[in-house]
């Protein structure tokens, strides 16, 4: 399966992600170009973790208007997620073509965790944005859980791909040697 997935992902493809995700990402940062109102202080996604409790602060001290300019932001960051996520997918896809085995495969698996907590976390803050002032204590802890993973999944990621990158340059290297 991983084959059919390498021979289907090009350069092309890694190309686009990336331009999306950058697109997304400046849209995300620039709260859409400063057409979003919102308080980028308060902003429980960028935090690595927190507690339920800093999470309920943070969501008391939005004002409506923040709650509003949040469910937008947001509404770009499902966009960004299914970009980024699936960039390092991508990369790492076309990087274990070089290995042998298929054990390596289990490094797919490792973006796609952080997607998905990614996603929950959104959903877990949309939720409560939604339905403010009633809270969801039990989504709370899922939303702070789910960021941690969140964060070492990308992490992780971002360490696999630059581990495979120095084995596919250096297996590069020792080709141009023998020649």
């Amino acid at each position: 399966m991983i084959k059919n997935l390498n021979n289907k992902i090009n350069k092309n493809h890694i190309i686009i992600l990336l331009i999306a995700s950058v697109t997304f990402g400046v849209m995300l940062s620039t709260n859409f170009f400063n057409l979003i109102e919102f308080n980028d202080n308060l902003l429980i996604d960028s935090l690595t973790r927190y507690s339920v409790d800093k999470f309920y602060e943070i969501l008391n001290l939005l004002t409506q208007a923040d709650r509003t300019g949040y469910l937008l932001i947001h509404l770009i960051d499902y966009f960004y997620i299914l970009a980024f996520y699936s960039l390092l997918t991508a990369v790492i896809i076309k990087l274990i073509k070089e290995f042998k085995t298929k054990k390596v495969n289990v490094l797919l698996f490792i973006p796609l965790i952080g997607l998905v907590a990614d996603l929950i976390e959104n959903i877990s803050i949309d939720i409560h944005l939604i339905f403010f002032p009633k809270t969801f204590i039990f989504l709370a802890h899922i939303s702070s859980v789910a960021t941690v993973v969140k964060f070492n999944a990308t992490t992780i990621s971002a360490l696999v791909i630059v581990v495979l990158s120095v084995i596919y340059l250096m297996k590069q290297l020792r080709l141009k040697i023998k020649k």
